[in-house]
């Protein structure tokens, strides 16, 4: 099988939910206590979902989604993230 590269977006919700989810993918999304977590359970997530949509003769979709950085930490801005 080949290497799928998929874009997640990781966020903290509180002090102790983190969450993650596919924009690739609507509705799979991951939340756990910590990073780790969350990064295993949307891992399990992605596999589960793309089995899905193949299993309903879907098929994988096609990336559409993309990111860039827009500030950085030491930005006055995001000094208390």
């Amino acid at each position: 099988m080949a290497c799928l590269g998929i874009r997640t977006s990781l966020t903290k919700h509180n002090s102790t939910a983190t969450g993650s989810y596919v924009p690739d993918l609507p509705g799979c999304v991951a939340v756990g206590e910590t990073r780790e977590e969350v990064r295993e359970l949307i891992q399990d997530a992605i596999e589960f979902h793309l089995e899905d949509l193949r299993e309903r003769g879907l098929g994988v979709p096609s990336p559409f989604s993309s990111s860039e950085l827009v500030a950085k930490r030491r930005n006055r801005l995001l000094e208390d993230l």
